[in-house]
């Protein structure tokens, strides 16, 4: 009797491991498709590319201040360690985050002449549909932001480090990734 229960379950599982179907085999090959590679690979050194938000424009340089414009800048990506990066234009400016805390312009994105220094490295965050975040040494991300520099009264989106919202960017800080055309 034991035998020929062990036997009908053993029906049971061959069964249902074939769907239910009788001669039909299960197939053994991952239904799970490759998802495709993150944006965040395109930031290799040596690379040149734009960065544009949603509602204000694309990354630029309006003399000593990072800002947003309609108009693209490629920007080039110079590795600065394992996962960092820093960005810089054509002249080459390295657009970095101004750390003071006696300044009103405190993490404001500005210029920098030196691709190694700590203020100059950002990380990628993909957060999804082509789109990254840039984080910055202190863990905040660029975004544009209209508010950020005190004597703008033109209310020209000047790029800023803003915190993250429960540890991660909100969609502020999400930037489209392109690559520029020539």
């Amino acid at each position: 009797m034991l035998y020929l229960r062990a036997a009908l379950f053993l029906a049971s599982l061959t069964l249902a491991a074939a769907g239910g179907a009788c001669g039909q085999v299960p197939s053994m090959a991952p239904s799970l498709t490759p998802s495709p590679p993150s944006p965040c690979s395109a930031f290799v050194d040596g690379a040149v590319v734009t960065l544009s938000a949603a509602d204000f424009g694309y990354w630029s340089l309006d003399q000593f201040l990072a800002l947003a414009t309609d108009s693209p800048t490629s920007l080039t990506i110079v590795s600065t360690g394992p996962g960092t990066f820093a960005l810089h234009d054509d002249v080459p400016n390295y657009f970095g985050v101004l750390i003071d805390d006696t300044s009103a312009f405190t993490n404001i994105i500005t210029i920098f002449d030196d691709a190694s220094m700590h203020v100059t490295s950002f990380t990628c965050v993909d957060v999804g549909d082509n789109r990254v975040a840039l984080r910055d040494i202190n863990g905040n991300f660029v975004r544009p932001c209209p508010s950020c520099v005190p004597e703008n009264d033109t209310m020209t989106p000047y790029l800023a480090c803003t915190p993250p919202v429960h540890g991660q960017p909100t969609p502020a800080h999400a930037w489209t990734l392109g690559v520029p055309t020539l």
